[in-house]
Formats: structure tokens, sequence, C-alpha cells
């Protein structure tokens, strides 16, 4: 009685596997149960290849609610989350607070000015160190090391009581928020996306139009309940959105067991031979990765210093003496406002259209003149900003600076992984964030020396222009 059961569980079994070649063999009594454990010791079972590491909690979490869908998603959300939390740094942000410490330590517009671009230049030498951490240890952690250290800055700016407090507090606004915690964001992005960078940097234009909106709620909270009030407010928000980026960001796509650009290997989106091809450009475009050394010898590299340093100036300088640029000409406050406004909308729609723009040239010598609109803009700009004697004309700056700042944030952040790579993208980076930085600091300090000398920001305004234009040319003839 035992060989027909045993026969009909083989048969079912080789029926379920789909095997007809052994179908012609029928089993022994002796041997039935033998050739039943062979079979199920040949069948398949899904094994995870050798040598891949286990997926994050929240990347398995992820793909078990959201199997149609991979994690490039919440990566952007994470990114975006976690560069508003270095609004603090943001030069528009330091400036607020200019006023307010000339009247409370009895200082001249130049000694807060002072202030100002000390933050900027001590940075623009730390970010080099900085940019070196996330190449060796990664974006992530060097985001926890820092979130305490920022947070302890800016309890040392609430509790200030002199200026070499206040001073501590602008260095570790700008050094822990924009040049880490926000470099953080923007080189993982960078090497999360490849033939979408553009667009995926794009995003980040969402975070500066609800910065420069967060100014202006903090600039209003500053006038009802004080500085220091409002700064321990942006703190406890500034570290509750730390702690959400880090929930989410992982540092390369390989980690989250994705290609670049969120490919999911394996996945019905592209065919086996389209996933193949992705992973070999993925990896080729790895191995062709600069070194510090190489990037800094091509020509190209030297340009774009150039191109990315005189209109930092002209944006600096502007940002910290907006105000008094607006009273020159016979505005009031009301204007600022206006003019932040209409920065913070068109900043963001330009950053998704230079996104678009970059990603749909087909060459990075096509992306690399593509970015000649940055100087034009920026020029048009200053130009304007001179001229500044309605409120018309200030939201018509408001539009050309916003589309400007737009421009630049995307073109500045997204050509360097473009035409470098990704492996040292950290410490290549580094440099064009301190040529940033040094031209932001650089500009409060000549507005400011101009209004002194000539009695009218003017001629500095005019004189930025010039050299702003004068990158035009530069880029036009750049070697390919």
């Amino acid at each position: 009685m035992t060989v027909p059961r045993d026969e009909a569980a083989l048969m079912a079994h080789r029926k379920l596997q789909e095997e007809p070649e052994g179908r012609d063999g029928a089993p022994s009594s002796g041997n039935g149960g033998g050739d039943v454990e062979a079979g199920e010791a040949a069948a398949p079972r899904p094994v995870q290849p050798a040598g891949q590491p286990r997926l994050p909690w929240n990347v398995r979490t992820f793909n078990r609610l959201f199997p149609n869908h991979t994690y490039a998603v919440p990566l952007l959300f994470g990114c975006i989350i976690t560069s508003m939390s270095a609004t603090p740094g943001q030069s528009f942000f330091l400036g607020l607070y200019t006023e307010r410490m000339m009247e409370e330590f009895s200082i001249s517009g130049t000694q807060a000015a002072g202030l100002f671009s000390v933050a900027f230049v001590s940075s623009a030498v730390i970010v080099q160190f900085v940019g070196r951490f996330i190449d060796r240890f990664g974006a992530t952690r060097v985001i926890q090391v820092s979130l305490p250290l920022f947070m302890a800055g800016l309890a040392c700016l609430v509790t200030a009581t002199n200026l070499w407090m206040v001073q501590y507090g602008y260095v570790s606004n700008r050094v822990l928020g924009v040049e880490t915690i926000d470099l953080c964001s923007r080189v993982t992005i960078n090497k999360w996306f490849a033939r979408k960078r553009g667009r995926a940097m794009s995003l980040l234009g969402f975070v500066l139009g609800g910065q420069i909106l967060c100014s202006g709620v903090f600039n209003s909270l500053m006038v009802e309940y004080g500085w220091r009030q409002a700064t321990a407010l942006v703190a406890v928000t500034s570290c509750a959105e730390i702690l959400i980026g880090l929930s989410i960001i992982h540092n390369a796509p390989e980690d989250a067991g994705l290609a670049p650009d969120g490919v999911r290997p394996g996945s019905g989106g592209d065919t086996p031979a389209a996933q193949a091809a992705a992973a070999k450009a993925a990896k080729a475009a790895e191995d062709e990765s600069f070194t510090f050394r190489e990037a800094f010898s091509t020509p190209q590299a030297w340009v774009l210093i150039w191109v990315f340093f005189w209109p930092t100036i002209g944006w600096g300088g502007m940002n910290v003496h907006l105000v008094s640029i607006c009273a020159e000409q016979g505005l009031g406050p009301s204007a600022v406002s206006v003019v932040y406004l209409a920065v913070g909308v068109v900043g963001t729609l330009s950053s998704i259209g230079m996104g678009v723009v970059i990603d749909r040239c087909i060459s990075n010598d096509a992306k690399a003149r593509a970015i000649t609109i940055v100087p034009l803009l920026s020029a048009c700009s200053l130009l304007l900003s001179s001229l500044i004697n309605s409120l018309v004309v200030a939201v018509l700056f408001g539009v050309l600076t916003g589309l400007f700042v737009g421009a630049y944030q995307v073109a500045g952040f997204s050509m360097i992984a473009t035409l470098y790579g990704r492996r040292n993208l950290g410490s290549i980076q580094a440099v064009y964030q301190a040529v940033g930085i040094l031209g932001v600091a650089a500009g409060p300090l000549l507005m400011s020396k101009a209004r002194e000398e000539f009695s009218s920001f003017g001629p500095a305004l005019l004189g930025t222009a010039c050299l702003v234009l004068s990158s035009v040319p530069l880029i036009a003839t750049m070697p390919a």
C-alpha cells in the first residue's frame, strides 16, 4: 500500500516542477522516499546572493509598503528636510541679525558686517576638511557628529552676552549648517542620481524658497518676541528636521540595493539588457571619477571658479545690506519683504527649469555651456538693484534675483559631479563651496566700504555687475 502512495507523491511533485523527463521512471518501494527527497533538494530556492549585505530596515520597510517605487523617492525627501535645517547659516538669515547686533552691542555697520564676514571666511577654510570627511566617512556619519555641535552653537547665540559669543554663533551656524549638513545633503543627491541629476538637484529649489519664507517668518518673530527667543525656536525646529533626515538618508544608492537614478536591479521597469547597460555605465562612470589633483589640473575647473565667485559677491552684499539699499531709495522694510517673497517663489521655479535644461543637454560640454545663464541673470539683478525706487521695481528685482539664485543652486552643485564623477565629489565640491563662501563674505565688506566712500551702494553694485559679465566669454570659449 505504501508503493502507490509514494509513487503518487513523486508524480505530483514532478508535475509541479514541470520536469517531464522524470515521468518515464517509476519508483520502487525501496527508494521512493529517497527520490522524493532528491527531487525536493533539486527544486530551486530563492537565496540571497553571496556577499550582498542585508538592506537597512527603512529600505526594507519602504520596499514592502511601496513595491512599485524605489527608495530614491524618500531619499529626496530626507535630503530636502535636512537641507532645510541649515537655514540659520544662510546669508539672508544671518543678515537679519545685523541691525539687532548694532543696537544691542552698540557697534557700527562695518563691525556688524565684519562678524558676518569672519564667519564666512572661517567656513571657507573648514569646509575643505568637511569635504574630505564626507568622502571618507560618508554623509550620514558627518551629519551625526555635526548635530550636537550645531545645537551648541545656536545655544551660544541665544545666550550671548558679548561679541565673542555672537561670533562663535555666527561661525557655528555657517560652518555646521550650510557648509556641513547642507553640503552632505547635496553630495548625497549627486551620488544617488546621474541621468536625472539636474532635476533631482532642482528640487532643492523648494528648500531655498522655504528658507527664504522661513526667514521672513523669523524676522516677524524677532520683532514680536525678540531675536533670542526666535533663535531658540529655530534651534528646536532645526534639530527635529535633522533627526527626521537622518532616519531616511543613505550615503549612496548601492546602500539601498539600487543603481544610480533609483534603478532597482531585477525590476520590471527596464529590460535586463537595459539594466545591465545602466549598471555597466554607472561602474564606468565611477572608475572614471577624477581625483582632486586631476580635477584642478583641467582648465574648466578654473573657469568655473571665476564664474561662481563674482555672482556670490553681489548676492552676499545685497543680502546683508538690502534694507539699507532700499532705504537709500526711500523705500521702507515692506519693500524687503516683497523682494524676498518674489525671490522665494521665482527661485523655486527657476531651479526646476535649470534642472530640466541641464538634463536635456546630451553632452557634458553642452551642460557646461548652459551655465552661461547664471552670470547673465546675476548681472541683470545687480544692475537693477541700484534702481529700486518703487515697489514695482522691487518686485522686478526680486524676480530677476530669484531666477539667478535658482539657476545658481542647480548649476553650482550638479555640474561638479557631472564633470568630475562621484568618488571624490566631497573634496572637489568643497573647493567650489569655499569660492562661494569667500564671495558672500567679501560682498558685505565691499558694499559697506563703497557706501562710506561714495555715500551710495551704486558704484559697488555696478562694478560687481561688470565683473560678473566678464565670465560669459570665458564660458563660451571654455575648452571641452
